[in-house]
């Protein structure tokens, strides 16, 4: 975050929270044994629950965003106050962060990079608050709070990578920070988040000492934690994007025999297209005026593929898109983007999922994601982190890009 430039900071925060080499391990703080320990992780794309006991076997679950909770297994070692997890094709290392808590990483199938993690002490009977949500301003990336009575902990994913926070409650006030050496400078740079908890919802800023004119917004919910609807087929329609080259388009595709659908490419009117669709593999073959497309749905209702001969010159445009029915129509929503990355925006949303691109002057992006209690949140790879916050009407927030160059920028998308 530029917060706090924690996309700048955060490979060094990761050693530092997650490793031993922060503020935390001045204190040699254990973790007890026959303890459960409940928390968050996050991956910078992904994110989920665990639960970990510190038993001998130790044993734990935990659940990666819509899945099923995966059973794990393994080792805690009290002398390190280490657990050492697997199952269902997932790793779990971790170590004890401050006093009550645990820090480490999550590795596996479904994992995109490595998930940073976070628990706290929380008895099987206790049922910690989880509040899932973005921070956005000088930087955007992903946040993710447990809380539980005093004590409160979270994760945090933006471009340089993931890291740990702790802190304290007290009454609706919560204060975490994280401490770590900033990387190329050899400074220590103390992250600091101030929210206030009300209710479902956690909302505050975040600063640093290192930068202390930069600052994010953070925003949660409970309601965001909610993990996304999986969509059912089959389906009758689906809605899309294409882009290359700094030019945009959208698409419809409906299968049948014969197939049918549309291309609207930079603007221009829309051009019919006809075509066939294979049930069986999902492949459509599709061509109209000057252009053919070449895509194909799968079974969980995204469209990838391209399209050539398109009016403008542009050789061949890349598709993405997602399929909806009848009862769980795609909305789709355009508009634009400012800052570094200037240029068009397009999502599609069906139920809690949503998908999209950014297309600028010289380069683009595919997007996948959620929205959830109001809240999206949309990623490409580790690289481009889309937040916001909207409804049926329209959407807009803001984003960061890896790239120096592009910086941060905002976005507006409405019904289209």
């Amino acid at each position: 975050m530029r917060i706090i430039r924690l996309a700048f900071i955060g490979s060094a925060l990761l050693t530092a929270a997650c490793g031993g080499g922060g503020s935390d391990a001045a204190t040699a703080p254990t973790v007890k044994a026959n303890t459960t320990y409940q928390g968050v992780f996050a991956s910078g794309v992904e994110r989920g629950s665990l639960s970990l006991v510190s038993g001998s076997p130790a044993t734990g679950t935990l659940t990666v965003g819509a899945a099923q909770p995966v059973s794990l297994s393994g080792t805690f070692t009290t002398s390190s106050s280490t657990f050492s997890m697997t199952g269902g094709g997932y790793s779990i290392t971790t170590s004890a962060g401050a006093s009550g808590t645990i820090k480490g990483t999550v590795t596996g199938n479904g994992i995109t990079g490595t998930g940073v993690l976070a628990a706290l002490e929380a008895p099987s009977s206790a049922t910690p608050t989880r509040y899932c949500g973005v921070y956005t301003g000088d930087d955007a990336g992903m946040v993710e709070f447990t809380v539980l009575g005093s004590s409160a902990v979270a994760v945090v994913n933006g471009m340089g990578g993931g890291f740990t926070m702790n802190g304290s409650v007290s009454g609706s006030s919560a204060t975490l920070t994280a401490t770590g050496t900033e990387p190329g400078t050899g400074k220590t740079n103390t992250v600091t988040a101030n929210v206030t908890v009300s209710g479902a919802s956690l909302t505050g800023t975040g600063s640093s000492t290192l930068y202390p004119t930069q600052r994010v917004n953070i925003s949660a919910s409970t309601q965001s934690c909610g993990v996304p609807s999986a969509l059912v087929g089959p389906f009758t329609t689906y809605l899309g994007w294409l882009g290359n080259n700094g030019y945009a388009g959208t698409i419809s595709l409906t299968p049948g025999s014969p197939a049918s659908g549309s291309i609207t490419w930079n603007g221009g009117a829309p051009v019919t297209l006809s075509g066939t669709y294979n049930a069986t593999t999902g492949a459509f073959a599709m061509s109209g005026g000057s252009i053919s497309v070449s895509a194909t749905a799968n079974s969980t209702g995204a469209l990838t593929g391209s399209a050539t001969g398109l009016p403008t010159g542009v050789s061949t445009a890349t598709i993405g898109g997602l399929g909806g029915t009848g009862l769980s129509p795609v909305t789709r929503y355009c508009g634009s983007t400012t800052g570094g990355a200037a240029g068009k925006i397009v999502l599609m949303q069906n139920g809690t999922t949503m998908t999209g691109f950014m297309i600028w002057s010289s380069g683009s992006a595919g997007l996948s994601g959620m929205v959830s209690g109001g809240t999206v949140y949309l990623t490409s790879g580790a690289t481009l982190f889309v937040s916001g916050t909207g409804g049926s009407s329209g959407f807009s927030g803001t984003y960061s890009h890896s790239n120096n160059s592009l910086g941060a920028g905002g976005w507006t998308a409405s019904g289209c």
